[in-house]
């Protein structure tokens, strides 16, 4: 009798444990695809995937159009997301662990690295509002480089939502749940 209560309690354990393991790497490995095709893909407030950029790595091929950077911190590799001249000659769009910029008048140093003092609007994913950081320089239309940033944003999130392969077992509601969380730990 003893001995029966050990044996299934062992095999539940077990199973737990590997379906534990399962749903864990499941989730490592797919999260990109879960983050950008969850019920808010639409909306224009809930950017799962920068909150997932800030803490994995992005594989290149996920956003073929854009420059992909990948910093190697102390427990992660956090990626950064770039492109340069998208609507002008002297724009560009940045979007790394920090949330999206897009910089209306972008200025490089001699090594070719983005000038952060060049001023760029940057969106907060926890507020969904945009912000204006650096020295204000002389913009024709402070409406339309706003647009040109959320469209930007929206435009990363679709690529990566084409080119993310999707998981052989598909728990996007766990991660769902995950980003809910998250997102409510954080306000």
């Amino acid at each position: 009798m003893m001995f029966d209560i050990i044996k299934w309690g062992s095999i539940v354990l077990g199973i737990g444990l590997i379906l534990t393991i399962y749903i864990f790497f499941n989730i490592l490995g797919n999260g990109y695809y879960y983050a950008t095709h969850g019920k808010y893909q639409n909306d224009n407030k809930n950017y799962p995937f920068v909150y997932w950029l800030a803490n994995h790595e992005l594989p290149k091929e996920y956003v073929p159009s854009y420059e992909v950077t990948i910093d190697s911190r102390l427990f992660a590799n956090v990626s950064s997301v770039s492109a340069k001249n998208i609507y002008r000659k002297e724009d560009a769009f940045e979007l790394s662990w920090g949330g999206p910029s897009y910089y209306p008048e972008a200025k490089y140093d001699r090594y070719g690295n983005l000038d952060i003092d060049s001023g760029s609007y940057d969106i907060s994913i926890s507020t969904g509002k945009i912000s204006w950081e650096g020295k204000l320089n002389e913009i024709a239309d402070k409406q339309e480089a706003r647009r040109r940033a959320y469209t930007l944003l929206n435009d990363v999130r679709s690529e990566i939502r084409e080119n993310s392969k999707p998981p052989k077992i598909n728990l996007q509601w766990i991660f769902n749940w995950y980003f809910q969380w998250i997102s409510r730990n954080e306000n």
